[in-house]
């Protein structure tokens, strides 16, 4: 390989390890953060701004010391992306936060500030050091340098991306999975330090490579101390027992007192065995349906709910979830005695998407359980929408009984919560004409058509469980009479029903309008700065003024440009510029990360395919820059400018209809994705 082609190849390794190592960090990062995809955003943002600084820096004073030991730095780089991996997987412990605890949104900002900063800062000095020791190197056009440069770096993205998705999809722990990454770039720049006589450069790589590839092929050193981190973060008292990436999230499995306590995405998901809880919901449920004989259920960490189910004189259970993954983790560590139970031959486990499910399904159902968490992220979001809830419907008997639930509070209900509840309620309503809530820390939706079973009587609801109460079972009949006390029923209902903000504007949750999952994060938001969370509400209540302040802003920016530099011919053309690069590339990102949220509220599976959708957005750039090359010498470049703000432009118009209103099949409006990315 020549010297020339070896810089390119360069090149190509730094882009390479850039996003391969940034896939791994923003998924821990959505780990850190209980799941949301709106974090997505805000560690774009945070990364992209160190990147930019990074070079600001090179560019203003720091060329002049490190442009001679450009090469000697790059072995930086792995040890970077480990420290902040690491950095990440200790979130809770360096901002003081208790496993049971939720980040303030001051937190999340400050900590995303700090913690992105270590190798986005490095990539920007990195990348621009780069460019200027290649000028120093090939007598070219500099403009011809650059774009050489640029190709190259976002082809090695595009690589990285898809090599890291598919260590992701095999189940790879991340440290192998970063291992790998490391030992690759290292292996790369061994063979570019070849053809440069700089000692110090080669013995520092030689070095890094052999720690690398000791990790790589005795891998269970550096797991057990990514174990170790973990727990002490989530679990500190619990003793370790697994730790998995299923593609829709990331599970931790710790023992305490003859318990395993599941852990979803920093949260903790489940219990297992919890009786008492389960008896009381399983007493209620059957109850309400008037003891149904068919029951269907969804979400995760149901298990200690179908065993209380079994209990009664079901003939029917199927529960329904995608996560294959998920349920063979959470069934290779169950005690004996609860496995046997969940292998009674009334329970058929369907790995499938709910919604293909339903709509595949011909038989109906007396009562359909939503047993998932509260909606904070897109994916459970898409089991409390007026479009669910239309689908379950058609597979529900007539008076079956569907049944869902939100945290609330026990005595005091702020504003946020009476939104989050409304939202539901009225959600329900669009489709079921009668909703009955139970009061309590742990509201219960149950809904259905006029004539059903459901009611508010406790003296109905304990005569009812007297018949078939099972032998043994932990919540006795008399226990309704705590749940339905008639004053705490009518406050929950003046609070939920008689809201005048959804009683006047008929505000419900949809798939293309996620009003829950906005509401729930205000609820999650309400320990954090006043000024921010009313900022938030009011973007999203009035957004269209707020575009219009944008709008407005950009004009007056305009004037002035009018005004002071129009007439003067190098300034303006400066300005020009400077102004499409920026609105070419607000435009490509923010159309990028609005796919991003589109593709996870379709599929649901960003958290394994991150890695693989920036890839894309960094092949189109590659693809971009050749053909920029080309088109640059045969168009008016003012001609190019507007050329591609109208398509981006264009593109953005085409994405709400192609994607969310035209019904196509799946594999369909996945492969539109793939293109737009």
């Amino acid at each position: 390989m020549s010297k020339p082609n070896k810089i390119l190849f360069l090149f190509f390794a730094l882009g390479f390890f850039s996003l391969f190592s940034q896939t791994i960090i923003i998924r821990e990062f959505i780990i850190s953060f209980g799941g949301n995809e709106l974090g997505i955003g805000l560690f774009c943002f945070f990364w992209l701004f160190w990147v930019g600084t990074g070079a600001l820096l090179v560019l203003t004073f720091l060329g002049k010391f490190l442009d001679r030991h450009f090469l000697k730095l790059l072995f930086l780089y792995p040890l970077l992306s480990f420290t902040e991996i690491i950095f990440f997987i200790q979130l809770r412990s360096f901002a003081h936060i208790s496993w049971w605890e939720f980040f303030t949104l001051e937190k999340v900002f400050l900590y995303l500030f700090v913690f992105t900063s270590f190798i986005s800062l490095f990539t920007g000095i990195i990348f621009t050091l780069g460019i200027i020791w290649v000028k120093k190197i090939k007598e070219e056009e500099t403009a011809k340098i650059i774009g050489s440069c640029y190709i190259f770096e976002s082809l090695g993205s595009f690589f990285a991306g898809s090599l890291v998705t598919f260590f992701i999809i095999k189940l790879f722990p991340p440290s192998l999975i970063i291992t790998s990454g490391s030992l690759i770039f290292t292996f790369v720049i061994l063979i570019v330090s070849s053809s440069f006589k700089d000692k110090i450069f080669f013995v520092l790589n030689i070095f890094l490579f052999f720690i690398f590839l000791t990790f790589f092929f005795f891998p269970q050193k550096i797991n057990t101390f990514f174990h170790k981190t973990r727990t002490k973060n989530l679990l500190p008292q619990a003793e370790f027992v697994e730790e998995i990436y299923t593609p829709y999230q990331h599970l931790f499995l710790g023992k305490m007192a003859e318990k395993l306590i599941v852990v979803s995405n920093g949260e903790i998901l489940s219990t297992i065995p919890e009786i008492v809880d389960a008896d009381k919901e399983s007493a209620l449920f059957m109850a309400e349906s008037d003891f149904a004989k068919k029951v269907l259920i969804f979400g995760w960490g149901a298990e200690n709910l179908i065993a209380s189910l079994l209990k009664f004189p079901i003939d029917r259970i199927i529960y329904c979830l995608e996560d294959r993954v998920y349920y063979e983790t959470i069934q290779r560590n169950l005690s004996w005695g609860l496995k046997s139970k969940l292998k009674d031959e009334r329970l058929k486990v369907v790995f499938d998407s709910p919604r293909l499910f339903l709509r595949r399904n011909n038989e109906k159902f007396d009562l359909v359980i939503i047993y998932t968490s509260d909606p904070s992220n897109l994916v459970i979001n898409t089991f409390f929408t007026k479009d669910f809830y239309q689908l379950v419907k058609k597979n529900m008997k007539e008076k079956a009984v569907l049944v869902t639930r939100i945290t609330s509070s026990e005595n005091f209900l702020g504003e946020e919560i009476r939104n989050y509840g409304s939202s539901l309620y009225y959600t329900l309503r669009e489709v079921f004409p009668r909703v009955v809530i139970t009061p309590g820390k742990i509201n219960w939706f149950f809904a259905s058509q006029k004539g059903s079973s459901l009611t508010e009587d406790p003296f109905i609801l304990e005569k009812r469980l007297k018949k078939f109460v099972p032998s043994v079972f932990s919540f006795p009949p008399s226990g309704f009479h705590s749940i339905f006390i008639k004053e705490r029923i009518d406050f929950i209902k003046k609070l939920y029903v008689d809201n005048p903000l959804f009683k006047n504007f008929r505000l419900i949750n949809k798939d293309l309008h996620p009003l829950t999952f906005f509401l729930n994060l205000l609820v999650l938001l309400r320990y954090s700065n006043l000024y921010l969370v009313k900022f938030f509400k009011s973007a999203f209540l009035q957004g269209i003024y707020i575009l219009g302040f944008i709008l407005f802003i950009f004009l007056f920016l305009r004037l002035h440009f009018l005004i002071r530099v129009e007439n003067i011919k190098n300034k303006r053309l400066v300005f020009n510029t400077k102004l499409f690069q920026f609105l070419s590339g607000f435009l490509g990102f923010s159309l990028h990360i609005l796919l991003i949220f589109l593709f996870q509220n379709k599929f649901g599976t960003i958290f394994q395919l991150i890695g693989l959708v920036n890839s894309l957005f960094m092949l189109g750039l590659s693809v971009g820059g050749v053909l920029g090359r080309f088109f640059i010498k045969k168009i008016d470049s003012l001609k190019a400018i507007v050329g591609v703000l109208i398509l981006q432009i264009i593109i953005v118009f085409l994405i709400y209809p192609l994607f969310l209103q035209i019904s196509l099949p799946s594999f369909y409006p996945f492969s539109i994705f793939i293109f737009f990315f």
